[in-house]
């Protein structure tokens, strides 16, 4: 799906529970993902783009086939369960830009061996990826920077 340009807004629950929906392509003008916008979708690769400022809660949670993801420097919020139960992601660079994520947007992600992510969020980690299956550092590689 190509969302053309001049879209800035994708509706909560948009697309939830789409699940012929392998792709997307946002325009360089969105700037918000609502609320459960693309949860339970068969999304593969996805990118935010720089222009988004806010990924909404549960907006692409439960998306299992989801395997690459790219967050665009620019990002500012990661909401709760933003990507909950995305259980294929294995590499996850959280840009600086982001200012903010809620608890548990990275949650159950039980997939991830790498992640890299501004250091102010050292603090939060477990509750940002809470339900990791294994030991955040031990099993998953946390690189702060």
């Amino acid at each position: 799906m190509t969302f053309g340009e001049g879209v800035t807004t994708i509706g909560n629950n948009a697309f939830t529970t789409c699940t012929e929906l392998v792709k997307i392509l946002f325009p360089s003008t969105i700037e918000t993902i609502g609320d459960n916008a693309f949860s339970c979708t068969a999304i593969v690769d996805l990118e935010i783009p720089a222009s988004c400022k806010t990924i909404g809660e549960s907006a692409f949670a439960a998306c299992s086939k989801l395997s690459k993801l790219t967050i665009s420097d620019g990002v500012k919020k990661i909401g709760s369960r933003a990507f909950a139960y995305c259980t294929a992601i294995e590499k996850l660079t959280i840009p600086a830009s982001v200012e903010e994520i809620e608890d548990g947007a990275f949650s159950f992600c039980i997939g991830l061996k790498q992640i890299d992510i501004p250091e102010k969020f050292a603090s939060r980690i477990g509750d940002i990826f809470s339900g990791y299956r294994g030991e955040l550092g031990k099993d998953c590689e946390v690189n702060y920077y």
